[in-house]
């Protein structure tokens, strides 16, 4: 009986799923888009950000980002850069490989000389996993920042590992 054990216990971690093969817990991404101004503002520009995103409890992510965008002088305006940080939530409720989501953040945006303040996010996106790992995107959003309200678009591409 005891010579069974050891035999049963290499069996069970050969069939057992490697660790590859388990659904990844963590997120990168890269996303840009078109940002356009509601109103006034500095006018339209193309956001570009970098997000990391981190499983918390069922469908729900903790989602961190840094984003920049510019929006070219014009006549009438200077050239305008500006930073954001935002932390936020996001929740996902279909299973893979399209999955929408919603999600709301909050952080600060400013200039690169300091100015700024306060900004806060709401929108909602479409993720479609084509293999194992990897994941395509297009997200909609309204943000406001000390500069104003936002419309954004955004499509980008991220690796769960």
């Amino acid at each position: 009986m005891r010579a069974r054990c050891p035999f049963v216990a290499l069996l069970l971690l050969a069939l057992a799923a490697p660790a590859r093969a388990q659904v990844a817990t963590r997120e990168i991404t890269v996303e840009t888009g078109i940002s356009a101004p509601v109103g006034r503002g500095d006018g339209a520009a193309a956001p570009l950000a970098l997000a990391a995103a981190l499983w918390l409890e069922g469908d729900l992510d903790l989602v961190l980002r840094l984003a920049g965008r510019s929006a070219s002088r014009t006549g009438d305006r200077p050239a305008v850069v500006r930073v954001s940080g935002t932390a936020g939530l996001r929740w996902s409720f279909a299973p893979s490989p399209l999955r929408p989501q919603v999600f709301v953040e909050a952080g600060w945006e400013g200039t690169p000389s300091g100015e700024g303040g306060l900004a806060v996010g709401l929108g909602a996106a479409l993720e479609w996993s084509p293999a194992r790992g990897l994941a395509l995107f297009a997200s909609g959003a309204g943000r406001w920042a000390p500069a104003g309200w936002r419309l954004e678009a955004t499509a980008g591409a991220g690796a769960y590992f």
